[in-house]
C-alpha cells in the first residue's frame, strides 16, 4: 500500500498558529499556514482580548511547542489585578488574583511569537 502525503493547511488566529508550530516539527505533512494580519494596527489582534491559557490544555500546548521563554516575555502582568475606578481617576480597590503561571495572554502578544515560531506563514 502506498503512503498518502497530506498537505495541511491551518487557518491563523492564535490557535491555528498554535497547532501549525505543533505539527510542523512532528509531522511528515507540509503545513501551510494562512494568516489575515499579525500588525498590532490589525482589528483582530489588537482588540484587547486574553486568552485563558489553562495549564493542562492550552499552556501545556505552549510549552509543548517549544514557546515557553517567547511568552514568559511578553507576558501581560496586569491581566491578574482588577482595579475599580472612580469616574474622576481616583482607584477605589484594587483586587489581585492567583493566576497559576501563564493563564492569561493578549492575542496581540501571541501574535508576533507565533508568527515567529511557523515556518511557510502566508500573511
Amino acid at each position: 500500500m502506498s503512503k498518502l502525503l497530506i498537505e495541511g493547511v491551518v487557518v491563523g488566529g492564535p490557535n491555528g498558529l498554535l497547532l501549525a508550530r505543533l505539527l510542523q516539527p512532528n509531522s511528515a505533512a507540509a503545513v501551510t499556514v494562512y494568516e489575515r494580519s499579525t500588525s498590532k494596527e490589525s482589528s483582530y489582534w489588537s482588540q484587547g482580548a486574553s486568552l485563558h491559557l489553562k495549564s493542562d490544555s492550552g499552556f501545556l500546548a505552549i510549552k509543548e511547542a517549544g514557546l515557553f521563554e517567547l511568552f514568559k516575555q511578553s507576558h501581560r502582568s496586569d491581566s491578574v489585578r482588577v482595579r475599580l475606578m472612580h469616574p474622576s481617576g481616583k482607584s477605589i480597590a484594587t483586587k489581585e488574583h492567583i493566576i497559576s503561571e501563564l493563564e492569561k495572554e493578549s492575542m496581540e502578544n501571541l501574535a508576533q511569537p507565533l508568527t515567529k515560531a511557523v515556518s511557510h506563514c502566508i500573511c
